[in-house]
């Protein structure tokens, strides 16, 4: 994984069967990764059992990340809807590219499958993903499971 960090492709997607070491490999990585802070960690991870997955606390925290990112108070908006963190999200997402002294930033979304709505967009319109952003997502394989904003992303 660290050679896909250095290299073109910016989306990854992780699979496997359930209790194969998905987010244990994920979180061994964002553990190492941190020791060296040269790049901007964002880990979130779904869990029905502990109540993370639905996709406005999702958003939430990652604008909070992108304005602590980047130095700025994040907006004080708490609305529990998710369509109103997504345009949060993209407010900040127009703050993070106005700003040059910023570092990489690696969003690491773990257990797409466990979520109770379809994640939506994380990155800047659903389109594209900024020069110096990179997004791991997990999620079990098999049972038809399929995540098309990854695909998107993928595409791009």
């Amino acid at each position: 994984m660290d050679s896909w960090l250095h290299g073109s492709k910016r989306v990854l997607l992780i699979t496997g069967p359930v209790g194969r070491g998905k987010s244990g490999l994920l979180t061994e990585w964002n553990r190492r990764l941190l020791v060296g802070d040269r790049i901007s960690i964002f880990f979130h991870y779904i869990s029905q059992n502990d109540n993370t997955n639905g996709t406005a606390l999702l958003y939430r925290r990652l604008i909070e990340h992108v304005y602590w990112e980047i130095e700025e108070v994040p907006p004080d908006d708490n609305a529990a809807d998710a369509e109103s963190q997504l345009n949060a999200l993209d407010l900040a997402w127009s703050a993070w590219e106005g700003t040059k002294s910023k570092r990489p930033l690696l969003l690491i979304v773990d257990g797409l499958d466990e979520a109770t709505e379809d994640i939506g967009p994380l990155v800047p319109n659903g389109e594209r993903i900024p020069e110096d952003v990179w997004v791991v997502a997990s999620c079990r394989s098999g049972d038809g499971l399929q995540f098309p904003i990854i695909e998107k992303w993928a595409e791009k």
